[in-house]
């Protein structure tokens, strides 16, 4: 398993769109990839469901724990954080 922090820079979090294009970044992966608040371990998240994502209520400069389990797990981990950076732009 590979484990990272990372923080939403989006200055309107992860909401529909971002969303959107965070769970389609995952779903890329074979890995088993998942999202988590940093503040609270009870809320994990599979991070290739929009569903579950939204559910999180992840706003701007909140904490979250990235994570992955499998042959690509480090590379779906990285992907992520990328796209984390580049959501505020897909506005």
């Amino acid at each position: 398993m590979y484990t990272k922090k990372a923080k939403v820079v989006n200055p309107l979090g992860i909401h529909g769109r971002a969303a959107s294009v965070f769970t389609h970044t995952a779903s890329q992966f074979s890995s088993h990839v998942f999202v988590e608040r940093a503040d609270d371990s009870m809320k994990k998240a599979n991070a290739k469901s929009v569903v579950f994502v939204l559910a999180l209520c992840l706003a701007q400069n909140d904490e979250i724990i990235l994570s992955a389990d499998g042959p690509d797990e480090k590379e779906a981990v990285e992907a992520l954080i990328e796209c984390l950076k580049t959501l505020d732009q897909a506005e």
